[in-house]
């Protein structure tokens, strides 16, 4: 399935006067790159949002009333919820909205670096 971004692209890149062609080409990757990456990221946040969902509702379960077996079980499930839980980089760091942030950030400042150097 084709990215709508990337079917509108071709018509985007038509070159009106006085418009660096460069410019624009590494403003639409940065533009779609961007786009791509909030995906990913919203959807990490999502992920371990839920996952504090799920361990504050088991939190809440009347354990004390339920037998022993299900009292060591839910135990195990509070213990494992404290863990956090989202989508990784290659296991090496979470991916949300923060880090989004982080990244939209410092790809900017080396856009606007590279802007200037060439």
């Amino acid at each position: 399935m084709l990215n709508p971004l990337t079917a509108a692209s071709p018509g985007l890149l038509l070159r009106p006067q006085g418009v660096n062609v460069k410019l624009m080409n590494m403003f639409l990757l940065f533009l779609f790159v961007s786009i791509e990456t909030f995906g990913y990221c919203y959807l990490g946040t999502k992920l371990s949002d839920e996952s504090i969902n799920v361990g504050q509702a088991v939190y809440g379960i009347e354990w004390y009333t339920l037998d022993c077996r299900m009292q060591r079980n839910i135990g195990f499930m509070i213990m494992r919820s404290q863990r956090r839980v989202g989508v990784t980089a290659a296991k090496f760091c979470f991916v949300d909205m923060e880090q989004f942030g982080t990244m939209l950030n410092m790809s900017y400042s080396f856009f606007v670096v590279l802007k200037d150097a060439f």
